[in-house]
């Protein structure tokens, strides 16, 4: 059951009885089983940062689940329910096991264990190592902080002398040199919008809703079409017959998708065009001939990653916290120089 969808479930709990809302952490399973200490159990798992459950391993009911569990359903009453009933699953063989849950695509870990002679599972989710925590971005932030005060003055003032040095009482190769230190300049400024955009998302806190559908292939064919536009290389959308329509804010997924469409264009080392795969609530981009390397791979979605000493690192980031917003996430799905480096983005289940 999704954050947004869980007045039903509340008020089927609200008519279970007095016990269990003066227990609202124990499942009526185990409110008579005298072997299972739950107070233990949720000791066990309260220090526990990430939502964690502890299930029956026959019934997957709840038996109880610590603080961050509890806030990320939406409800104090989630002993005794099916976990499915607040998150959905999804599994792949080459990439593993997500759900989702809290607005979010998670990592989802089980460990079996016995308890006072009853089978006993502990869930954990938790973001895919691949992603920044948020301890991590606020760290960035107050660095972003730093680096625009600092930066921003100089460069403004750098620029007027760049204007007045095209005076043409300025002949020769005066020009050249001018332009070259404008494309530098440029390209400082355009980094620091990237630090200051980054700077400025990490304070939107709330997931957007929306309730217009989107077109995810129109939307696709935009970014795509507006990437061949300024690149001159090729870019070819998969769409299928029928259009998928999502509830997403738009905006931002355009955002984030022309991040990782240009992304693509600009690493795409093969004869094969960059692809954009549209198939219902996932969008795939794909580039060919060079792969990502190892150490860059496991934390691709870090900020100031990155192998180029012009570029900052920060591109997928920013593409990881608007998809965030959204209630959505982004992961590098396939690093193979063959088959094509790929990024996929999960949207909410419709």
């Amino acid at each position: 059951m999704l954050k947004g969808f869980k007045k039903s479930a509340d008020n089927d709990c609200n008519k279970q009885s007095d016990t269990l809302k003066d227990s609202i952490m124990l499942s009526p399973a185990f409110l008579t089983e005298a072997k299972l200490d739950i107070r233990s159990l949720q000791i066990l798992i309260d220090d526990s940062a990430n939502p964690t459950f502890i299930i029956d391993a026959h019934t997957h009911e709840i038996v109880c689940a610590n603080e961050a569990a509890v806030t990320g359903c939406g409800t104090e009453h989630v002993a005794g329910w099916s976990l499915s009933t607040f998150m959905v699953s999804t599994s792949e063989s080459s990439f593993g096991e997500l759900v989702y849950f809290d607005n979010q695509w998670l990592r989802i870990h089980h460990t079996p264990f016995n308890y006072t002679g009853v089978k006993l599972v502990k869930v954990v989710v938790k973001p895919d190592e691949q992603l920044p925590t948020q301890e991590m971005l606020s760290q960035v932030s107050d660095l972003n902080a730093l680096l625009l005060h600092r930066f921003r003055s100089p460069l403004t003032g750098i620029q007027g002398f760049v204007h007045l040095l095209k005076n043409p009482m300025y002949a020769d190769r005066a020009d050249v040199y001018v332009d070259k230190i404008s494309e530098g300049i440029n390209q400082i400024i355009e980094m620091l919008e990237e630090l200051d955009l980054l700077q400025s998302l990490e304070r939107e806190r709330e997931v957007l809703y929306s309730n217009e559908q989107v077109a995810i292939g129109l939307t696709a064919e935009q970014v795509a079409n507006a990437a061949v536009s300024s690149s001159g290389k090729p870019v070819v959308v998969q769409r299928s017959r029928q259009e998928p329509l999502v509830y997403t804010n738009e905006s931002k997924l355009q955002h984030a998708l022309r991040i990782l469409v240009q992304n693509a264009v600009h690493f795409n080392a093969s004869d094969k065009p960059v692809r954009v795969e549209i198939d219902q609530n996932r969008i795939r981009v794909i580039n060919y001939g060079t792969t990502i390397p190892t150490e860059i791979a496991q934390r691709v979605f870090h900020p100031f990653i990155t192998t180029e000493s012009q570029r900052l690192g920060i591109g997928l980031t920013l593409a990881h916290i608007l998809l965030r917003q959204i209630g959505s996430s982004v992961f590098l799905k396939q690093n193979d120089a063959q088959k094509g480096v790929l990024f996929e983005i999960m949207l909410p289940p419709q």
